[in-house]
């Protein structure tokens, strides 16, 4: 806070910000770019840059049909557009592959490239292994609508970016 906040500032903005349930202000990290929103969930309940959402509709990632899963999140379908584009050696995959350990979740027998960071469910347990139906995940409003869609530009260039950042020190490997 600044010197221009006095207290009565300061107490409407706490009054604005207490945790509701453990959910103060907080940033979110969307689930399907990665990017980082700020959220305040006491403040304004539309047009939030970043809101939680269900993971499964109708029993599917999103209600997603399989091949639009496999298209649109699958670690492989990345892998082969980004993280192998410039290798061939399979010793060197092996090891960019191991990279996305902490960005992967298993749906379906999908190995699905995501963020699970901010997942919250009230019947899993952390690290979200076996996600259900009642999981729920933070996603941004530009990366909603595509998923709607059936159409993600968002993942692939964002983690394309993430993908760039990480591996420019390994590019001998």
């Amino acid at each position: 806070m600044g010197p221009s906040i006095d207290r009565r500032c300061n107490s409407r903005f706490n009054t604005l910000h207490d945790d509701v349930k453990d959910v103060g202000p907080t940033a979110l990290i969307c689930f399907c770019c990665a990017r980082v929103m700020p959220y305040m969930p006491k403040v304004c309940k539309t047009g939030r840059p970043i809101d939680y959402v269900q993971l499964f509709s109708s029993k599917r990632l999103f209600g997603l049909q399989e091949k639009d899963v496999r298209e649109i999140f699958s670690v492989e379908t990345y892998s082969e557009k980004y993280l192998y584009k410039d290798v061939s050696d399979a010793s060197i995959r092996n090891v960019r592959h191991g990279f996305l350990n902490d960005w992967t979740l298993c749906v379906d027998d999908i190995e699905v490239l995501c963020c699970t960071e901010d997942m919250k469910c009230t019947r899993c347990v952390p690290p979200y292994d076996d996600p259900c139906d009642l999981c729920r995940v933070p996603m941004c409003s530009d990366c909603m609508p595509e998923v709607k869609r059936k159409h993600m530009p968002g993942i692939t260039h964002y983690f394309c970016c993430f993908c760039e950042i990480s591996l420019s020190y390994c590019e001998n490997m």
